[in-house]
């Protein structure tokens, strides 16, 4: 028996988790920060910011990934669980036909299909809470060099050098997912989902999308 009420509720709480974590890394890595650098040995505090930024850069990919996965949540939602849609595949089976059919297509191609067919005027201006958290990971490498400046006067040439190549790092990834990218994600699910749904239904229509834009 289709349960789609079970499975609706079960998503939600998922996605919910998603937010939770979301939240609260960021949080824990400010307060990680500067306890370190306010109270810890000055043997290694210079070392410390580098570090932090390591973990900003995880928990900017981390936060993105999350965003994905709820944005797909929402995604197969709205597409399977509020149509009733048949034939019922489940949401584990719908994320082994979405990892098969990206991993087949390409991401060239699925770059392709989305530009094609994401109407603009559907991106919504704003994406909720990722600008807020997008930004704060910039305050948190702030206050963070901010701190060390004040604390150490003296910075070793590998110190820099490590400095450098860890905020080179974050800027790019700043750059990579910028908030204009993620306020389309949820409409880049629904696109995907879509063609996924088609795939599970038959395999044949990945030919037909692979004749559609070859590489």
């Amino acid at each position: 028996m289709i349960d789609y009420k079970l499975e609706y509720e079960n998503l939600r709480k998922e996605s919910d988790t998603n937010k939770n974590y979301v939240f609260e890394r960021p949080i824990l890595i400010v307060t990680v920060s500067l306890a370190t650098i306010n109270f810890g040995a000055n043997d290694y505090i210079s070392y410390v910011p580098a570090f932090i930024t390591i973990l900003l850069c995880f928990n900017l990919l981390f936060t993105v990934n999350r965003l994905y996965s709820s944005a797909r949540i929402i995604a197969y939602i709205t597409l399977v669980i509020e149509r009733n849609y048949k034939p019922y595949y489940g949401w584990e089976n719908m994320l082994h036909f979405h990892r098969e059919f990206t991993h087949k297509i390409g991401k060239k191609r699925i770059k392709e299909i989305v530009n094609s067919e994401l109407k603009k005027e559907f991106i919504p201006k704003g994406y909720g809470f990722y600008p807020l958290i997008y930004y704060f990971h910039v305050f948190v490498l702030i206050i963070t060099y901010s701190s060390l400046f004040i604390k150490v006067k003296n910075l070793s040439c590998l110190v820099i050098v490590i400095s450098l190549i860890t905020i080179l790092y974050f800027v790019y990834l700043l750059l990579k997912y910028n908030n204009n990218k993620m306020r389309k994600n949820l409409l880049y699910e629904n696109i995907i989902l879509e063609k996924v749904l088609q795939y599970a239904a038959d395999n044949k229509f990945l030919d037909e999308l692979i004749i559609q834009y070859p590489n």
